[in-house]
């Protein structure tokens, strides 16, 4: 009798397990559909984003031979310009293509808040945090391909492998070693998101410490910790001290920021402002949910890194500037849709409202800036029109430049062929 228990018992845990497998592929699958629904507007437009169009442009001309702080100039990591030239290599139109990766790194970064929140709220609860964060990112210039859209996903991973640690005390080191690698990766793309990777250095310290490690296995830790989160930076310096070029990487990456002029008062005030009203529907009912629980998570903590990390650089220009608090933020919300007395009313009033205002957004961002008819019209006063034969003229790129909008889309006309960027 105990052998036919035991093969029953292992029969349902094995169904359990492929009907887990199921859902969570049809969760998937769900969630990359909705991203593209929800990003339908913008994937053909090739002048959604000022930064967008520059990022495309560093990474057509990198691939054609220039140097990012060389040739072209700008501040950010490199690891932003090599996704994009990523995205140019697949095929087909890059300004199209980007939007695709992009939407690709929304739906799996929902996927994997969905992952996150499952075990400690219902399945409608890990569903509408993930929905939460696919919708609210096109109230808060995310609908394309800003850097936080990309680093995003490798700062939840290295999350998830710290909590991991932290919670079973088990292979911290690897699980952290792994997380710092992530970290360094998501560095290289935007530097704010230093703030959460020591936040999450000091998790995994802690960790250690509450195993049991001695002194020496601290410190030993922490070091080798710290070295891999600087492994990919690391990297990029070493290829340009390769080819003599450190004064400009240096000055592009650590000492630009300090020349940066400040922005009007006001401006910053007003932007602020938006951010916290944007921020607000979900950050209260964070709020309300740990006044219940009395409780201060590992989440809350990330959450509180992700804020410290925006303060910090100190811009509010634009909503985009808070997109890495979005993401511990609705995982911090995931239980209020299942605990809360009607959180399933709030969960669809919420998702429900950002899907269409978001769509509101996009579409008066769109006759704000113009679309994909006026880049167009901009290319043909600029090259003339375009002519199926004929090839771009690309001469060398000479001296540092600043890239502006209309150079982003002048190979609209110039060339016939939409994802070409010119000089």
């Amino acid at each position: 009798m105990q052998p036919f228990i035991e093969s029953a018992a292992t029969k349902n845990s094995d169904n359990m397990l492929r009907s887990s497998s199921l859902n969570d592929g049809l969760v998937y699958v769900a969630l990359i559909i909705i991203c593209l629904i929800v990003r339908m507007q913008t994937l053909r437009d090739p002048v959604l984003g000022f930064d967008e169009q520059f990022y495309l442009l560093m990474a057509d001309q990198m691939l054609q031979g220039a140097i990012p702080y060389v040739d072209l100039w700008d501040r950010k990591p490199v690891g932003i310009f090599l996704i994009y030239a990523f995205a140019i290599l697949l095929g087909g139109d890059p300004f199209l293509q980007y939007k695709l990766l992009a939407a690709a790194f929304v739906a799996t970064t929902a996927f994997l808040i969905y992952k996150v929140a499952l075990p400690s709220t219902s399945r409608f609860g890990a569903v509408s945090a993930a929905l939460l964060y696919v919708v609210w990112l096109n109230l808060m210039e995310g609908e394309g391909g800003q850097s936080p859209v990309f680093y995003n996903l490798p700062m939840l991973l290295a999350a998830i492998l710290t909590m991991r640690a932290v919670e079973s005390r088990q292979h911290i080191f690897a699980r952290g070693s792994l997380a710092m690698i992530l970290a360094g990766l998501a560095i290289q793309i935007k530097y704010s998101v230093i703030f959460e990777g020591v936040f999450f250095g000091l998790a995994l310290l802690w960790a250690t410490v509450k195993s049991g490690g001695s002194l020496k296995v601290l410190g030993a830790s922490a070091i080798a910790w710290v070295a891999l989160a600087l492994v990919p930076t690391a990297m990029a310096f070493g290829f340009y001290v390769w080819i003599g070029e450190t004064d400009a990487f240096i000055f592009a990456n650590f000492l630009s920021i300090f020349g940066k002029q400040s922005n009007p008062a006001l401006d910053q005030i007003g932007g602020l402002i938006l951010i916290l009203l944007l921020l607000a529907p979900i950050a209260t009912l964070v709020v309300l949910d740990w006044r219940r629980r009395r409780m201060i998570s590992f989440l809350h903590v990330w959450l509180a890194s992700a804020v410290a990390g925006m303060l910090a650089f100190g811009s509010f220009l634009a909503p985009g500037y808070a997109l890495p608090v979005l993401l511990p933020l609705c995982l911090c919300a995931a239980s209020c849709f299942s605990e809360f007395p009607r959180g399933r009313t709030i969960s669809i009033a919420l998702i429900g409202f950002a899907l269409v205002a978001g769509q509101i957004v996009i579409h008066q961002t769109i006759e704000s800036k113009g679309g994909r008819a006026e880049a167009l019209a901009g290319g043909i006063a600029t090259h003339g029109p375009p002519h199926p034969d004929r090839q771009p003229d690309r001469p060398p790129v000479r001296g540092p430049r600043r890239a502006r909008s209309i150079r982003a889309v002048a190979g609209l006309a110039d060339s016939g062929d939409p994802g070409r960027c010119l000089p």
